[in-house]
This record gives C-alpha cells, structure tokens and sequence, in this order.
C-alpha cells in the first residue's frame, strides 16, 4: 500500500436502536420486498477482536462500531477454513470448500456452483461484486452470478509481486460499481465489496503506524525481537512477504496491523456514507464479515494465517444490518456457510437448492448452534481439522491417515488444554469430527489455468516450483 493516504474527520453518526415494534416474524422465513440494497461486506484477514463490538482496542474502529450498534452481532462466528479462496467459496455457496473441491487458493470455484450471486440475479436483482484480493479474481470463479465483476488490482504488494487494490481505492470502486448496479430507482442490487486490508504486508499511512507504534511501545514485550524466516510461514518468526525495510522487532509489525485495520475502518465509513446518500437506511440491508483472522504469536504464529485453526485465524465478525431488524448479540455458534440461506431465507423465495449452513433468522434460531468444521486443507505443511460444538473445540493434528494428535479446549480459549480432564467430551467430538471428515470428504477440485505471467507471479510467491504445487497458501 501507498503512503500519503488520509483519514477522513468525518464519522458516521452512532444509529437509535430499531424500535419496539419490530415481529420475529420479520426476522426470517418470509420474502422482503421492500429492500432494494444488499451490500455483503467482507475483509481479508481481520480477527474478530480487533473490533470494538468484539472487545478490541478502544478508539480503533469508530465506524465499523457504529455500524455494529445497529446490527446483530454474533459473537461466536467462525471460518471453516483460515485463508482466503475456501473460505470466501464457503461464504458465497453455504457449503463447506471440501464439499466444492475448493481446497486452496490455487483452487477454482466449480462453474456449476450455486451462489449467493446467482441466487439473486435469478429473483431478478442486479449484481455487482468488487474484490481487492488477487486469488479472488475472475479466474478463480467467484466471479460467477455476477453481472458486473471488478477485479482491477493498480497496485503491488511491497514486499512481494502480488497485486492488490488498496482500501480507499476499493471504496472508490464500490461506489462505481452501486451506480451500475442501482440505475433507476425501481431496481434492486446484491452488491458484494471485498477489502485486502488488512492483509500483510503491513504499510498502512505512515501517521497511523506512527500513532499506533506509540502504543506497542509501552506493551511489555515491546521489545521483542524475531528471526526473518526465508519462507511464508510465520511459525517461529516473520515470514518474508511481511518483511518491511529489515525490521524484526514485534511492536513494528502488531503496530502496523492495528494501523491497517485503522485505515480499513475509515475507508468503510466513506463507503456506508456513499450509500446511504444513494439508498436510505430502511431500504438496505449490510452483512459485515471476514474471511479469516489473523494471528499475532499465539501459538507462536507471528503475522500469518493458514497454517493453524486457533482462535486469532477463524474467529471472525459476523453482524447483520437489516431493515427491521432489532440490534443486539447473540452467542449462538455461526459460521459463514449460514449466510448464503439466512439471506435467501430474508430476501428471496425459499430453495431446495442444497446448502450446508443455517438460516440464523428464523425463528427460534437463537436456540440452536451451528456445528463448524473447520480445516486448514492444502494452506499448511501439516493437515489440520477441528470441529466446534457448543461450548468445545477439538483440534486435530493428522500425522497420517490413521494417526493424529487431537486436543480439546473451550470454544474462545486455545491455552488449556482439556483432553485429559474431559475425555468423554474430547472422544464425543473427535467422534463427530470423524463423521464429518467422511460426510465433507473433498470432492475432485479443479486448478485455475495459469498464464505464463500467472506462473511466474506464482513462483515468485514461492507457489510453484519447477511446475508443482507445494503450497496453494495465502
């Protein structure tokens, strides 16, 4: 990302909670006609507690908090997978990315595939989607359903040869693509926006990493030094594509996340006030998300994803801002695969086309959980999966096809470790995880077809490797 870039004084103004005369059964079950935008929001690499609807760090996010106050919040949403393309297929289809094939980011996203977009351009409803992320470009297949699809990347990582678009740019774009998508005012349009920030490298606006670096300078371990690692993951120390001007010290690098997602938070709020001076409030409908976290030394993982399914990479924000829809919380486990039919279940006609997820808005959802599983698939050197139940997590570390080493802790905690204390519990889950590796078993994936400048991109990024395929990655 490009210094020089600037945050916007203005802030959205904190939303009155929806009032009493709000039905359950406006919440779910039935077709809403009289909205006319449905923006699904999502951003790469952003942990749930980084927020300030989700504890994180106060003053960090002014605009995506007022935008939580009005919407319902879960606090327990998880991605089944922790990089980009699985978890963003999952998003947009509501079934897991083994069912899709779609097991890494070299992956494509089956032609045939229902999606979110496609669901709503058969009701009728234009469809726009702006993405700002290189694995999720036309090629991979999400671009399908859509009948607008901007994937123009202007910019380049710095530490490495990926393209991106950065967070203002992409905002930009979004608006552009929202007067495509909404020409008259009689049309309706499902609109999906994809940020990069925060993703690493971290070169956010130089005031900002400066404003937050003062802040990690009175952290304990401020001082905190690690090893520059040669390769892309981040166990032990920093990776190489997060390497910015020789630093190896911690404060510079948590600094620089927290000052990305500082910039990402104005670069939203400029979005949500673009439109709302287009589509008033009452007719449109927001669905806050990302794709998966990041983790920041837990589990001795600095500045990477993928590798691990601990807390800091799939925990993730999951908010619902809808026309008549009360603002509040819910603890109630949520994956993202329940997106794709909670929408459905709100703004069009009811499906038998097969998905995997819940509707989170019918009623008496709240009762119920969403059983997740979860698995790094072909984004780390050692196979994980792990499932959420309830109150559990259990993790498995598969050595082979017969052996693996499972643990088992409470959902939101990775520190103590509860097999031994529990183990009817631990053998409970790892029984369910069992049953759900054979039910989501991966279908045959197919690869994108990569150019010759694809290829080159690809082994710069350490992908590829005399034509093989080591590592799909981040």
């Amino acid at each position: 990302m490009q210094g020089g870039r600037t945050r916007s004084l203005a802030r959205l103004a904190l939303a009155a909670a929806c009032g009493a005369l709000v039905l359950l059964g406006c919440q779910g079950g039935s077709s809403d006609d009289s909205t006319r935008l449905v923006l699904l929001l999502s951003v790469d690499t952003l942990r749930a507690d980084r927020l300030g609807a989700h504890g994180g760090p106060a003053g960090l996010t002014p605009e995506l908090d007022a935008l939580a106050a009005r919407s319902l919040v879960f606090t327990a949403a998880y991605a089944p997978a922790s990089h980009t393309l699985p978890s963003v297929a999952a998003l947009l289809t509501g079934r897991y990315p083994q069912e899709l094939g779609v097991t890494g980011n070299l992956s494509k996203l089956p032609e045939e595939s229902v999606t979110l977009a496609r669901r709503f351009r058969e009701a009728g409803w234009n469809t726009a989607a702006v993405v700002s992320n290189w694995v999720l470009r036309r090629a991979s297949g999400a671009a399908a359903g859509f009948d607008r699809f901007d994937d123009a990347l202007p910019q380049h990582e710095a530490a490495r040869p990926m393209p991106e678009r950065t967070a203002q740019e992409t905002t930009a774009a979004a608006l552009a693509a929202l007067s495509q998508c909404l020409p008259t005012a009689t049309e309706r349009c499902f609109l999906w926006v994809h940020y990069q920030d925060p993703h690493g490298p971290y070169t956010p606006p130089p005031a900002l990493r400066a404003q937050r670096l003062a802040i990690e300078r009175e952290r304990p371990d401020a001082e905190h030094r690690l090893p520059l690692l040669p390769g892309s993951f981040g166990t032990g120390g920093i990776p190489d594509y997060q390497v910015i001007d020789g630093h190896d010290d911690v404060a510079f690098y948590r600094a620089g996340y927290d000052a990305e997602i500082a910039y990402l938070d104005d670069a939203v709020g400029a979005l949500l006030r673009g439109l709302e001076a287009r589509v008033p409030r009452a007719a449109a409908a927001v669905v806050f998300t990302s794709d998966h976290g990041e983790s920041l030394g837990e589990q001795d993982v600095w500045f990477g994803h993928g590798e691990r399914l601990g807390e800091a990479q799939v925990h993730v924000p999951l908010w619902f801002t809808l026309p008549g829809l009360a603002p509040g919380r819910r603890d109630d486990v949520a994956s993202l695969l329940d997106v794709r039919p909670t929408l459905e279940a709100r703004f069009l006609d009811a499906s038998d086309v097969p998905h995997t997820g819940r509707a989170l808005l019918a009623p008496g959802a709240g009762e119920a959980s969403s059983t997740v599983y979860l698995a790094t698939l072909q984004g780390s050197r050692q196979p994980r999966v792990g499932v959420i139940e309830g109150d559990f997590k259990y993790v498995a570390t598969l050595r082979d096809e017969r052996n693996w080493d499972g643990r088992l802790t409470r959902r939101g905690d990775d520190a103590i470790d509860l097999t031994a204390p529990a183990p009817q519990i631990a053998a409970r889950l790892r029984a369910r995880l069992e049953a759900l590796i054979r039910t989501h078993d991966a279908a045959p994936g197919v690869e994108i077809e990569l150019d010759a400048d694809d290829r080159e991109r690809m082994r710069a990024l350490g992908y590829l490797d005399d034509g093989a395929e080591p590592r799909p990655g981040r």
